[in-house]
């Protein structure tokens, strides 16, 4: 039994380097774990408006950026987040999360 509620309750998901996850303001249901590669997670203020990865970005652009940004939180093999999002209905990200190597979530 338990087995089947893995089964159906993990799904893994891969992520090319330079592709966003989430944007800020996204509303997120479920919490997500980095089985492989890095992410980086750029938290944005209230009132910052930026984005990292405007559309018009090559994925290569958008990595050196974020890599070069040298600010937010780097999650590599083992790490999660979104975790709030199991627990609050209608809880959204602050943030943008982006692949800055081929990754498996």
């Amino acid at each position: 039994r338990l087995q089947q509620v893995r089964a159906t309750a993990i799904t893994a998901s891969p992520v090319h380097a330079g592709h966003c996850v989430f944007n800020k303001f996204e509303q997120w249901q479920s919490m997500l774990f980095v089985s492989s590669g890095s992410m980086v997670y750029i938290f944005r203020g209230k009132n910052d408006l930026r984005t990292t990865a405007p559309a018009q970005m090559r994925p290569s652009q958008i990595v050196r950026q974020a890599q070069n940004l040298r600010t937010g939180s780097k999650l590599n093999r083992k790490h999660y987040c979104c975790e709030p999002a199991l627990w609050i209905q209608n809880w959204s990200t602050r943030g943008e999360m982006i692949s800055v190597s081929d990754t498996t979530l």
